[in-house]
């Protein structure tokens, strides 16, 4: 799996969780009216060499009940709020990472796109047509 940036994205949330743990989640409209969420957890193998095809990732994903894409954004937030809350909870008590948040907003999805790019954290691959 992987998360694509297109027109029905809406959002995307990461967050570092451990030294070799990273949370990501992205916010669509799901073409019939609804959204869905779509993300993973990844393990790194190697924190060098994110392409190396050695990390543990787990996907998931599922649709969000809300009225309006601002009400998704909202809902998206507060779970990733509390995907990461309950993480620090368990692991990490003394403290509460940091959680990126990305909101596409009005933005074309080629600025969306090259906004997160630039992101220190965020690794892209360019797909190609055979």
């Amino acid at each position: 799996m992987s998360i694509v940036i297109d027109e029905n994205t809406l959002g995307i949330w990461y967050v570092h969780l451990a030294d070799d743990l990273d949370l990501m989640i992205a916010l669509m409209r799901d073409g019939e009216g609804g959204y869905k969420v779509s993300g993973r957890t990844r393990q790194y193998a190697s924190p060098d060499d994110p392409w190396d095809d050695k990390d543990i990732k787990r996907w998931f994903s599922g649709g969000i009940q809300a009225g309006d894409d601002a009400d998704a954004v909202a809902k998206s937030r507060n779970n990733m709020i509390q995907m990461t809350s309950g993480y620090a909870a368990l692991f990490e008590p003394e403290k509460a990472p940091a959680i990126f948040e990305l909101v596409r907003g009005e933005s074309s999805v080629e600025k969306f796109a090259e906004t997160l790019k630039s992101m220190p954290w965020a690794h892209s691959m360019e797909a190609t047509r055979h």
